[in-house]
């Protein structure tokens, strides 16, 4: 497998809703800073954070690779109202090659850059998030870090880890409304095995006169 993309195929394959329905907890928080706009949501997997900012009102384009990842989003799609599903558009592209055609309001990359295959590819893909940011738009971003490293659960994942503290680094000169460095502890329906992530959370507002 090519390191970055489609690496949870496996776990697609295996269940109809790897991530669930919750949307992540800083998407979750843009509802209270920003109500409506357009939505780029970069590597989208199922996409519980694309359809549930469609459901809020948002106009979303959710970019993923992987074929097993947009199965079970398509499935999903399909069982919901037309208004949502007319707000949302999918795009199947590898993140690090795609080029927006437009400016956006908000920007997620939620579970992304870990899968990217070098820290200079992660950069890039910030970049290009950050360049297609409005003025005062926001990025929302979540993505391990090398406080820890993956679990074995997760063995076919060749993650990049970023250092603590990368990601703010980043995003200097942008107002960060919040960021966490903590620890994730989850289990998923495929082998419902309990693991350690390190992870950093980042909401961020973009200035004037920046990227």
């Amino acid at each position: 497998m090519n390191k970055g993309l489609g690496q949870y195929d496996d776990e697609y394959r295996q269940c109809p809703c790897f991530w669930g329905t919750t949307p992540g907890r800083f998407v979750g928080m843009l509802t209270t800073v920003v109500r409506g706009g357009t939505v780029l949501d970069l590597g989208a997997g199922e996409g519980k954070n694309a359809i549930f900012l469609a459901s809020a009102g948002f106009e979303v384009i959710a970019v993923e690779c992987s074929d097993y990842a947009l199965k079970n989003f398509r499935r999903r799609l399909a069982s919901l109202e037309n208004e949502v599903r007319e707000r949302l558009q999918i795009v199947q592209a590898d993140v690090s090659g795609y080029i927006p055609a437009a400016e956006f309001d908000v920007v997620i990359a939620y579970g992304l850059l870990h899968c990217l295959s070098s820290i200079s590819t992660v950069r890039r893909v910030v970049e290009m998030m950050q360049t297609c940011t409005r003025c005062r738009g926001f990025n929302v971003l979540a993505t391990f870090t090398d406080d820890l490293p993956v679990p074995d659960v997760h063995g076919y994942l060749d993650a990049t880890l970023l250092p603590r503290g990368n990601v703010e680094q980043m995003y200097a000169g942008w107002e960060v409304l919040a960021c966490e460095n903590t620890v994730l502890e989850e289990a998923h329906p495929t082998t419902k095995l309990l693991h350690r992530h390190s992870i950093c959370r980042l909401m961020a507002r973009k200035q004037e006169s920046r990227k």
